[in-house]
């Protein structure tokens, strides 16, 4: 079975996969998934693009920079020149040169080691003031925002600088098309006497269009070429064809403009690519809400709500605990994925920050968007993504970091995804769901339908019709010792409306709470809409294991033969915990088929998860099914800052699953087919 997952600011690929209990790790040789994953979300590589930088006359541009020859020197004595003589000069000469470039480098390597050792930030790089290729000051504020590569050397350089530059580009091409992250490379000169800005803008042009150049006054390159530790010497005092000899590094800055790592010359264009993107990745996990400008993908998420929407995969709100603040920090943003090939992160919504809705909600007044919360839930009808519940902790009451239970929202949002603003939407009922998390929400048909959640874990259904605005209960709590669900947390919905008139929907999983009882659910039922019933439909075959705070989503699959369009209901079990109140993470993932009266249910394994993670959220596109955000377990977590991600898994189904009983909805029909059938598909 071939699995291809990849991440959205990265990717994980392999050639075969044999898919076991839990996924702890996903190596990309052997497709093992029996350790520790932290890795896996740490090294979000994509197979390196190899591009071929072209330029012009083939460095004709560039190596004529030092080509000049000075003429009309006057002649001077010079000693008699043997072959011999000349032959042992070179070779002492050579000798020296690679000694004192081997000590120089090693002595380099060293003291950049060293600046990585030191107690919080690095000591290397700090403010300098240039100017740049158009002669406009440029500063270190500069490089604020986005990650950046600063390369130094001279334009007059015949061959390692050329080279270095022409790898920089390279590098950097390839890994802004790789994880679609914006990427600053900045030359900066160590020859101020010769490198004007127009020099400079000529050279770097020759390399990459967007590459900024950068020189300046003597003193302000000392400046800066000590901070950043960088050697340079002048070969002649006295030639004006003078060479420079310097160190030969490409640094690597975060967007708070802070070294975080260095590529030397033994680097190539692919281990640097490789190596940058990890180290974003990284440095994006430990500033999980620094997103200045449009520079990373959605920030870390737990507690999120995920849906989709016009090839988009949609996230928004939720949780983590900033471990730069030692506070919990409650979002409000709303980001959008592509999930088509470039799988592109666009912020849709900033939202607010929980100190403005705090101010509101103290004058009595609504906030003009959700404030940040986590264990709500969300649904897309139309061109709109409504919200309902969760809880802040009371942050945004209060105003105090600590959190404290009682604090759950019972507010209804709409969100324009046209506009992309929110409007909340008033109350026009007496009656209505009330306060609630951790319960689950669907759209079929123009009705929001709600079950679930805490705190008193309501068993009762509601449903929202958009169009009249109003609430209402479908039904009240039905306990499991008289043919219901009885009370469910952490539980997982699938909306259903198929062209026969079956409309619903599908709850599986989570936590039940009833007499007492805190058992993991490993059922799948269904609520028929028309009926206001519930029925447990049965298993055909093995069932996966019981489990709350996982992701349970449906993807429509396109299905071969007969009209094109066709396709059946899939839903897409994944993650989660199988054990409570202590947590187990589950990085097993599972394909549901239902027959088209909802009466049984065939569950088949699909590869696990790059990880095993609980309260991540998911949606599907076609044949792609998608994973993103969660918390890890401690046998998860690995060596990473915490334990939350923001990496998004995919899965192509279309290579991992063969339809072998469900149903076929073909126009404005449905027809289950099984296991005699599965030839005609």
């Amino acid at each position: 079975m071939r699995l291809l997952l990849r991440l959205a600011n990265g990717s994980i690929e392999s050639s075969s996969c044999s898919a076991s209990l839990t996924s702890t790790i996903f190596k990309s040789q052997s497709c093992s998934l029996s350790s520790l994953a932290a890795s896996a979300f740490r090294s979000p590589v994509l197979s390196t693009l190899h591009l071929q930088h072209q330029r012009l006359g083939s460095h004709s541009i560039v190596r004529s920079f030092a080509s000049a020859q000075k003429s009309g020197a006057g002649w001077g004595q010079i000693p008699p020149v043997t072959f011999q003589s000349l032959l042992v000069a070179m070779m002492i000469g050579a000798g020296v040169i690679t000694a004192v470039k081997t000590y120089r480098d090693e002595k380099l390597q060293k003291v950049m080691s060293q600046s990585q050792q030191v107690v919080g930030k690095a000591s290397v790089g700090g403010p300098f003031e240039l100017i740049d290729q158009d002669g406009k000051p440029f500063s270190d504020q500069d490089l604020l925002g986005e990650f950046a590569v600063l390369y130094f050397g001279f334009t007059h350089c015949p061959d390692i600088c050329p080279d270095e530059m022409e790898k920089l580009a390279e590098a950097v091409t390839a890994l802004e098309k790789q994880v679609g992250v914006n990427m600053q490379t900045v030359f900066l000169s160590v020859d101020p006497e010769r490198d004007t800005p127009a020099l400079v803008k000529a050279y770097v042009a020759e390399f990459h269009p967007l590459m900024k150049g950068l020189t300046g006054n003597l003193e302000a390159i000392k400046k800066v070429s000590k901070a950043y530790r960088v050697y340079y010497n002048k070969t002649s005092d006295t030639d004006e064809d003078y060479l420079v000899d310097h160190s030969i590094i490409h640094y690597l800055i975060s967007p708070a403009g802070e070294f975080v790592t260095f590529f030397s010359k033994s680097f190539t264009a692919e281990q640097m690519t490789a190596a940058m993107a990890e180290q974003m990745h990284v440095w994006q996990q430990t500033h999980p809400n620094y997103h200045k400008g449009k520079v990373f993908p959605a920030p870390v998420k737990y507690g999120h709500a995920v849906d989709m929407y016009n090839g988009d995969m949609l996230t928004t709100h939720g949780y983590f605990y900033n471990r730069d603040t030692n506070v919990a920090s409650w979002m409000s943003d709303t980001w959008a994925m592509k999930s088509t090939p470039s799988h592109k992160w666009r912020q849709m919504s900033a939202g607010i920050s929980q100190a403005a809705a705090l101010a509101a909600y103290n004058k009595n007044n609504t906030p003009i968007a959700p404030c940040g919360r986590f264990g709500h839930a969300t649904a897309v009808s139309g061109n709109k993504l409504y919200m309902y519940g969760g809880h802040d902790g009371g942050q945004s009451r209060h105003g105090q970091q600590n959190y404290e239970p009682g604090y759950d929202f019972e507010e209804l949002w709409e969100m324009d995804l046209k506009t992309k603003t929110w409007r909340h939407v008033p109350l026009t009922t007496v009656s209505s769901p009330g306060k609630r998390y951790l319960f689950d929400m669907v759209a079929v048909d123009g009705l929001l339908l709600l079950y679930g959640g805490m705190v008193e874990a309501q068993g009762d259904v509601w449903s929202y019709n958009i169009d009249q605005g109003t609430w209402t209960q479908l039904a009240p709590e039905v306990s499991r010792n008289v043919g219901g669900p009885g009370r469910r947390v952490g539980h997982g919905m699938i909306p259903v409306s198929l062209p026969t008139g079956v409309q619903g929907f599908l709850l599986y999983g989570g936590r039940w709470v009833e007499e007492q009882s805190t058992n993991l659910e490993p059922d799948l039922w269904f609520f028929d809409l028309h009926t206001a019933e519930w029925r447990r439909l049965d298993n055909v075959n093995e069932r996966p294991p019981a489990r709350k705070y996982h992701a349970f989503y449906e993807v429509s699959f396109p299905l071969p033969g007969g009209r094109k369009g066709d396709f059946m209901p899939l839903g897409v079990l994944g993650g989660g915990t199988i054990t409570t109140p202590a947590l187990t993470c589950a990085g097993d993932a599972w394909a549901m088929a239902v027959d088209c009266e909802l009466r049984n249910v065939v569950w088949e394994r699909l590869p696990d998860l790059p990880t095993a993670v609980y309260d991540l959220r998911g949606g599907g596109e076609g044949n792609n099914a998608f994973m993103f955000g969660g918390h890890l377990c401690t046998s998860t977590k690995g060596d990473l800052p915490f334990y939350y991600i923001n990496s998004v898994a995919k899965l192509e189904l279309q290579h991992n699953y063969q339809p072998g009983f469900g149903c076929r909805v073909s126009g404005n029909k449905a027809v289950t087919f099984g296991a005699d059938d599965i030839e005609e598909l």
